[in-house]
């Protein structure tokens, strides 16, 4: 393989890689833009959304702190296989 094959290899993925960061970032804006035409269209579920991430914010606090305690349940056990 030449050097120079490589090298304009490389670059044409720096070129692919910027543009799909590009195409990333244009495609949240207009997601955005979507979601304030909807609202002031007249989509009418912002209340059942709210209240349906409500209800995912406590299920996954409590997932969370029983995650945590069995951390600290296995790193009392690994510690107790340890010392003997």
């Amino acid at each position: 393989m030449c050097w120079y094959r490589a090298c304009a290899a490389g670059r044409l993925g720096a070129l692919a890689s910027l543009c799909m960061r590009r195409c990333c970032i244009a495609w949240l804006g207009e997601l955005v833009r979507r979601s304030c035409v909807g609202r002031q269209v007249g989509w009418k579920h912002q209340e059942a959304v709210k209240t349906l991430e409500e209800a995912r914010k406590v299920k996954s606090s409590a997932y969370y702190q029983a995650k945590k305690k069995l951390n600290a349940l296995r790193a009392k056990a690994v510690s107790q296989v340890d010392e003997a």
